[in-house]
């Protein structure tokens, strides 16, 4: 027997799918809306790249080319030349071409690439780009193509425009090439540098200096965590330089082979996390080097959450770097896929009658060489 048509069933049947085929549809569009959005707000990912280890090198410091401890190094900053006000080129360097010479032939038998430090010092950046950007650049370039630079360094940090910085690094990239371009970066200018990576290979972040009286207590000179994020550190500079933008396979992150000494003010400031008084205590760097030989340093407090080495003294209290921590950093690099580091600076780290005659660049060398190191 055949039974009547339903009408009604079929109808009933055919909205409920609808609806499900809708509701589907609608999800979908949904979590992809959620997805994009949510996307800007989350780090950027990165596959591993090939880690910077890249030394600041100046002339006016004991610290002679055939000394340094290649094996610690990718890439040498040489400290360089300042702008002049009309575009032309100061050297900060009185034997320029001859350091510039040896430098680069040392480097490449190493291995090791060289990039022309192009620094603020007394010099005019501001000047440079407004009044002649064109004739700026090309006098950089020029440096750049008789001496055989691998690419460009820029150290801005007096009187830094950010306007007049995009026009003089896209006017840069542009005539590099495939030639190599990086910039030293103030971290609290974050959201800047994330408008402009395209045009640098690496973005090279001062985290270094971070233990001022801007903080809320005191703190590290170059802790790799923080207590909260009232206070600077490493992984704190990361996470924000990323989620302005910038690729974590572009950060370098700063080295310092300097410590930071806090002195007087009342009451004295004796360690870290301890409330100013109603003095503000100086604050000052001092080299590697120095430490060693006026201070005994060989059984530092080490702080659990900073990473980093302090000791006490007299009148107040040195945050610094050793091989230990330095060692954990350029394992925070390596473990993050970020873009490598910078050190400043290589002669203060320089210890001409021992062995090695770079502790600290030795550490750095073996880091990179242990199991899983670049």
């Amino acid at each position: 027997m055949v039974k009547p048509f339903n009408f009604n069933f079929v109808y009933r049947r055919w909205l409920l799918g609808a609806k499900v085929s809708l509701i589907l549809a609608v999800s979908s569009l949904v979590f992809i809306a959620l997805a994009r959005f949510t996307s800007g707000f989350e780090p950027q990912q990165a596959a591993p790249v090939q880690q910077w280890s890249m030394g600041y090198w100046t002339a006016w410091a004991p610290n002679p080319i055939s000394d340094l401890e290649w094996g610690g190094l990718t890439h040498v900053a040489l400290v360089g030349v300042e702008p002049e006000t009309y575009g032309s080129l100061a050297y900060s360097d009185a034997n320029f071409a001859a350091d510039a010479s040896s430098m680069i032939a040392t480097a490449h038998a190493h291995n090791v690439k060289v990039l022309l430090d192009v620094w603020a010092g007394p010099g005019d950046f501001n000047g440079a780009v407004t009044n002649n950007l064109t004739g700026f650049v090309g006098n950089i370039m020029s440096l750049v193509n008789s001496y055989g630079f691998d690419g460009v360094d820029l150290d801005w940090e007096s009187k830094f425009n950010p306007s007049n910085n995009t026009q003089l690094i896209s006017a840069l990239r542009a005539q590099l090439g495939t030639r190599l371009l990086n910039e030293y970066a103030d971290p609290n200018k974050y959201a800047y540098w994330g408008t402009v990576q395209q045009y640098l290979d690496r973005v090279s972040v001062g985290t270094y200096d971070l233990g001022g009286t801007f903080n809320r207590y005191s703190w590290f000179n170059s802790p790799l965590h923080s207590s909260d994020n009232s206070v600077w550190s490493w992984d704190l500079v990361k996470g924000r330089m990323n989620r302005a933008g910038v690729p974590v396979g572009k950060l370098n992150m700063g080295i310092p082979f300097f410590g930071q000494m806090v002195s007087g003010g009342f009451p004295v400031i004796t360690g870290p996390r301890q409330t100013w008084g109603s003095v503000l205590p100086s604050i000052g760097e001092i080299k590697y080097t120095d430490l060693v030989v006026g201070y005994n340093i060989s059984t530092p407090n080490r702080d659990s959450v900073a990473m980093v080495p302090w000791i006490g003294y007299s009148n107040g209290w040195i945050s610094f770097d050793d091989a230990t921590s330095i060692a954990a950093k350029v394992s925070y690099v390596q473990s993050n896929n970020l873009g490598g580091w910078i050190i400043w600076a290589l002669d203060q780290d320089y210890f001409p009658d021992q062995t090695p005659k770079h502790p600290l660049l030795t550490a750095i060398k073996n880091t990179m060489a242990a199991p899983g190191g670049q």
